[in-house]
């Protein structure tokens, strides 16, 4: 999204935008843009210094980190940017450099770009874990089984059927051998392991 100089009055300008996702140049992600990212703004200028500050808005396609299914997550974030114009010219090709602190971009050619504000903003904004719902029961450690979807036909577990055994130290995990040889915490209080 760019935004010319000129084109900001005195008194700011609103500005009101879908950004398609492909834009942003985002690559990698767990998740991908259901449309376009919404972006509302209002950019104000004091000679040739921009602020713009906004709310961006998308729906992600996501899987749900505990059962895996797929699941649309509406995410929106605030941002602001402070831009002035670039210190030194620069060649045709040449990129911008860095701001010259947190919040500050410079520009060329009296036009501010958002575009790196408005990845910076989406990225931070995705949550780390995403669910399908408040309580997704996952899947099945053993079976792989949606718990969403009904119980198991596993066995339960010790610690599943209140037997009061550490489920981790049953024989079908694969790290019992690992849970059995580790030192307790009371031996880990006494100078053990």
């Amino acid at each position: 999204m760019k935004v010319p100089v000129k084109n900001i009055p005195p008194g700011g300008r609103d500005l009101s935008d879908e950004v398609p996702f492909a834009d942003l140049g985002i690559e990698g992600a767990d998740w991908v843009a259901q449309g376009p990212v919404y972006v509302r703004a209002r950019a104000t200028k004091s000679h040739e210094e921009v602020t713009v500050r906004g709310r961006l808005a998308v729906e992600l396609q996501v899987e749900c980190c505990r059962c895996l299914s797929p699941c649309v997550h509406e995410v929106s974030s605030d941002f602001e940017v402070y831009f002035e114009p670039c210190p030194e010219p620069l060649a045709p090709d040449e990129p911008l450099p860095p701001g010259p602190s947190l919040g500050m971009e410079y520009y060329t050619g009296h036009v501010v770009d958002l575009t790196s504000t408005l990845r910076d903003a989406l990225v931070l904004a995705v949550p780390s874990r995403l669910l399908c719902r408040p309580d997704c029961a996952g899947l099945c450690p053993r079976c792989g089984a949606d718990r969403n979807e009904g119980p198991c036909r596993c066995t339960p577990s010790p610690e599943e059927a209140g037997e009061g055994q550490r489920a981790d130290a049953t024989e079908a995990n694969p790290f019992a051998r690992f849970f059995r040889e580790r030192a307790s915490p009371e031996e880990l209080g006494r100078g053990g392991r």
